[in-house]
């Protein structure tokens, strides 16, 4: 039954890097994914909270799916964030909406998981959870 579960997670992981395509596309009229990250983490969370729903969780899922196939992380981290991932959607970015309000919560429990099971520090929770940068992003940017 583990082994079982295992290779479904591992299944998904490997299916997810691969479908998301991390590469560069239009966030908005003006500007590529590829600029976005090359600006600084206040310059990506102003031009984010004006993004699209669409796109925010667009770029969102690209960096999960990105974390999720870091081989830094312990299968189950990686089943943790997967489970944010499949609860994500356009409108949970709506302030308001019953979906906003969940994905809030959620990301409260994870953060609390990763910090007291798995010893994650505000860093690492930053580097993996918080900007839409993908580990080899941050790594170039020296992170």
């Amino acid at each position: 039954m583990i082994k079982t579960r295992l290779f479904v997670i591992l299944f998904c992981i490997v299916c997810l890097a691969s479908c998301s395509a991390n590469g560069d596309y239009k966030i908005n009229d003006e500007m590529k994914r590829s600029e976005l990250v090359k600006l600084s983490f206040v310059e990506q969370q102003a031009i984010l909270s004006n993004l699209k729903p669409e796109i925010r969780e667009r770029l969102w899922k690209d960096k999960l799916s990105d974390t999720m196939a870091s081989n830094n992380l312990s299968q189950n981290e990686k089943s943790l964030i997967k489970t944010l991932y499949d609860n994500m959607e356009a409108d949970m970015y709506i302030e308001g909406t019953e979906s906003h309000s969940i994905i809030i919560a959620e990301c409260e429990k994870l953060t609390e998981v990763l910090t007291n099971d798995y010893g994650w520090t505000e860093e690492k929770l930053f580097l993996y959870l918080m900007t839409i940068m993908t580990e080899k992003e941050l790594k170039a940017a020296g992170y």
